[in-house]
């Protein structure tokens, strides 16, 4: 099971880095296409924004999870008692695990609505819903799988203060 787990957070995270590469070609060529020989790429802007850009978001989740990546703010858990910081970490990770069942609930709702079907002016935005999709449930069951096992991977292992905090309290006794 984590065998297939990591070879999909690998697999997600390269293809996340891929995107964002070819993003940037992307728009540099679309860049100098315009301002220089006045022929902007057709369609790069909607590609962009339709597949790279939510394809470099969320197939990047899982990683930014497991890394700590998200933004956090923690100056006042870092001045309540260890029990109570453990606690508020658990509430949260049930909490963040049901905010992203619900936007794979609501994904699930939008995505037979979404166009996957190309038109001459508009890409179809359906792709890019499954791209979502696939993103968000990876990452739920990366934090279902961290609260099984009792820890916040959000934080990216531990929170360094209460590494920090452990320490000071080992040397006290």
């Amino acid at each position: 099971m984590f065998g297939f787990w990591q070879r999909w957070e690998n697999l997600a995270t390269y293809m996340a880095m891929a995107s964002t590469f070819t993003m940037m070609c992307l728009t540099t060529v679309d860049a100098a296409g315009r301002y220089l020989f006045n022929a902007p790429l057709l369609l790069a802007y909607e590609f962009t924004e339709t597949y790279l850009m939510v394809a470099t978001v969320f197939l990047g989740a899982c990683c930014a999870y497991r890394g700590g990546g998200f933004i956090r703010v923690t100056f006042l858990v870092e001045r309540l008692p260890r029990r109570v910081q453990e606690v508020l970490l658990f509430l949260t990770q049930i909490l963040c695990f049901l905010l992203s069942v619900l936007f794979i609930t609501a994904i699930i709702y939008q995505t037979p609505k979404a166009p996957f079907s190309i038109t001459l002016d508009v890409l179809p935005t359906g792709p890019g819903y499954l791209i979502v999709l696939v993103g968000l449930v990876f990452m739920s069951l990366a934090m279902l799988l961290d609260l099984t096992k009792g820890k916040a991977g959000f934080l990216g292992g531990e929170s360094p203060h209460l590494e920090a905090q452990t320490v000071r309290s080992g040397e006290d006794q």
